[in-house]
C-alpha cells in the first residue's frame, strides 16, 4: 500500500488556521450558531464556515465588526499580548484602508501578504536553528523500576538550544522530595549519560534496578534534603551503576510555542 502524503501547511496557511480556531472558540462561547454570526455580519453563512475551517480570512475591513459580534478585542482576535484593542497608528491604518477602493484593497492586501510569508519565512529559519531533538525518558528519577534504557514510553522532543541542553543525552523527571530544595518533584532535569561523575557533581544513578538523583560523595550518596533523607552507604552485594551526570534544569521556556512547534514538527 503506498504510503499517504501529507501536504506541509505555509505559513500563510498557519494564519489561516490561527484566525479559524479564534473565530470558532469565540463563537461557541458567545453560544451562536455560524448562521447567526453571519447574520449579524451581513454575510453568506459560508463565509464563516471557511474561516473556520482556515480555508481564508477575513478581509481587514470586517474585522472590527466581527470582533464586535464576538465580543472579543481586536488584541485577542490577533493573539496580540499585552493591552487589548489597537494602537493609535492600528487605527490610522484601518481608516484609511476603509476608505480605500475594492481593488485597491486587493492590492494592499497582497502586498501584507508578501511581508508576512518573507516574515514567517525568518521565522521559520530562526526556529529550526535554534532548538534540538533530545529523548525525554518516561521513568522517574528517586523510586521505583528505572528502566529506560528499555522504555516503550521514552519521547523525542525539541527544546531550545543552550550551552546545557546540547551538551545533554536526555530530559529525566524527578520524583519525590530528597533532592529540595535544589530539585523539586515533578522536575525534569537534563542528563548527560557517562558511567561516573566526580565528587560534588549530582548524577542519576541505579542501585539495586531503581533510580535515585542523588550528589555524589566518596562515602555514598547524599541528599540535599539531608533532615529527611540520610546519606545512602551500600555494601559489596549492592548493585550500584551511574547512569549520567546532571547538567541543569529543564524551564518551560526551553520548549517551543505552539507556533514554534507548528513549524518544527513541519504542520
Amino acid at each position: 500500500m503506498a504510503a499517504m502524503h501529507k501536504e506541509k501547511k505555509t505559513p500563510a496557511d498557519f494564519n489561516k488556521a490561527a484566525y479559524g480556531s479564534v473565530i470558532r472558540e469565540a463563537r461557541l462561547k458567545k453560544g451562536i450558531s455560524q448562521k447567526e454570526l453571519a447574520d449579524l455580519l451581513g454575510v453568506h453563512r459560508n463565509y464563516v464556515s471557511n474561516w473556520e475551517l482556515g480555508i481564508a480570512r477575513p478581509d481587514l475591513n470586517i474585522i472590527p465588526g466581527l470582533c464586535g459580534a464576538l465580543g472579543i478585542t481586536a488584541g485577542q482576535f490577533f493573539r496580540i499580548p499585552g493591552p487589548a484593542g489597537l494602537s493609535d497608528a492600528e487605527e490610522r491604518v484601518l481608516k484609511k484602508y476603509r476608505r480605500l477602493a475594492a481593488r485597491d484593497r486587493r492590492s494592499i492586501e497582497g502586498i501584507m501578504d508578501v511581508f508576512i510569508r518573507q516574515a514567517d519565512d525568518e521565522f521559520d529559519k530562526k526556529c529550526k536553528a535554534a532548538f534540538i531533538k533530545i529523548t525525554r525518558s518516561g521513568n522517574t528519577a528517586a523510586a521505583g523500576t528505572f528502566g529506560w534504557l528499555n522504555d516503550e514510553e521514552n519521547e523525542s522532543v525539541y527544546i531550545r538550544k543552550t550551552p546545557e541542553t546540547e551538551m545533554a543525552d536526555i530530559i529525566i523527571t524527578v520524583s519525590g522530595d530528597s533532592m529540595e530544595p535544589t530539585f523539586s518533584d515533578g522536575d525534569e532535569v537534563l542528563v548527560r549519560l557517562a558511567d561516573s561523575v566526580s565528587p560534588g557533581e549530582i548524577g542519576i544513578f541505579l542501585v539495586n534496578g531503581e533510580g535515585f538523583i542523588k550528589e555524589y560523595r566518596r562515602e555514598g550518596l547524599y541528599s540535599h534534603n539531608a533532615e529527611k533523607y540520610p546519606l545512602r552507604t551500600f555494601c559489596e552485594d549492592d548493585d550500584v551503576r551511574c547512569v549520567g551526570r546532571v547538567t541543569g534544569l529543564v524551564t518551560q521556556d526551553m520548549y517551543p510555542t505552539e507556533r514554534e512547534l507548528a513549524v518544527l514538527c513541519g504542520d
